[in-house]
C-alpha cells in the first residue's frame, strides 16, 4: 500500500475539521510553519479555502474548506493546483497580501498595556496580567518593544528582579506621550474605516 503523503494527511485533517486553527493542524500532523503556509496560500488561491479569522499570529488564524472535492488532496504544482477527484488544474491566483501585524489589532494592545503600567517600577508580566494580555504573544512583545525604545520602561541597574522577572523604571511622562499618539492614530484609524463604510 503506498504511503500516504504530507499534504493528503493535511487535506484529511481539513475535511474532517471543516475549520480549523493552523496551529492545532500544525501540532496535529506535526507540519512545519512554512510547509501549512505554502499549501493554505496556493489552496487559498484556487479557492479551496479562506481565511475566517486572523489575530495577527499564524498559527492561530483559522481557515474554513469551502471547496471539498473528493478524498483525493489536490496536486500543488508550479503555481497550479491539479485536483484528481474532478480531473481539472486552476492556476493559482495572486495573493492578497495580509499585513503581518494588522495595526487595528495591535494598537488597542498597546493602549491596555499602557493603562495597565500603575507604578513607577513595574515588570512585564505584572502589566500583562492587569491588562489581561498573554505576555507571549507577538502583539505584547512589539509594545513592549516600543515600549523601551521609546523610553517608557527603562531597565534598572544593576538589573532588579520582582518574582523572578526583571523590573523596570517607568517614564510616566513618557507613558502619557505614548498613550496620546496611540489614541490618535485609532482615532485615524477609525476615521478612515468609517469613510471606507460609506463609500
Amino acid at each position: 500500500m503506498r504511503k500516504k503523503s504530507k499534504k493528503q494527511f493535511f487535506w484529511e485533517f481539513m475535511r474532517r475539521h471543516k475549520k480549523f486553527r493552523v496551529g492545532d493542524a500544525m501540532i496535529a500532523l506535526d507540519l512545519s510553519k512554512r510547509y501549512v503556509k505554502q499549501m493554505l496560500w496556493q489552496l487559498e488561491g484556487a479557492g479551496y479555502v479562506k481565511i475566517v479569522s486572523d489575530p495577527g499570529r499564524f498559527e492561530d488564524r483559522i481557515y474554513l474548506l469551502v471547496k471539498d472535492t473528493g478524498i483525493l488532496s489536490p496536486v500543488l504544482i508550479n503555481g497550479k493546483v491539479i485536483d484528481k477527484n474532478r480531473n481539472f488544474a486552476k492556476k493559482v491566483q495572486k495573493k492578497i497580501k495580509i499585513p503581518k501585524h494588522p495595526p487595528r489589532r495591535q494598537i488597542p494592545t498597546a493602549l491596555k498595556l499602557l493603562n495597565a503600567i500603575r507604578s513607577r517600577v513595574v515588570t512585564k508580566v505584572q502589566i500583562c496580567n492587569i491588562a489581561g494580555v498573554n505576555p507571549h504573544c507577538g502583539s505584547a512583545k512589539r509594545a513592549f518593544g516600543e515600549f523601551e525604545t521609546k523610553g517608557v520602561l527603562k531597565p534598572i541597574t544593576p538589573m532588579r528582579r520582582i518574582d523572578g522577572h526583571k523590573a523596570f523604571y517607568v517614564d510616566i511622562l513618557k507613558k502619557d506621550e505614548l498613550r496620546m499618539e496611540i489614541t490618535k492614530k485609532l482615532e485615524v484609524l477609525k476615521i478612515g474605516a468609517a469613510r471606507r463604510k460609506d463609500d
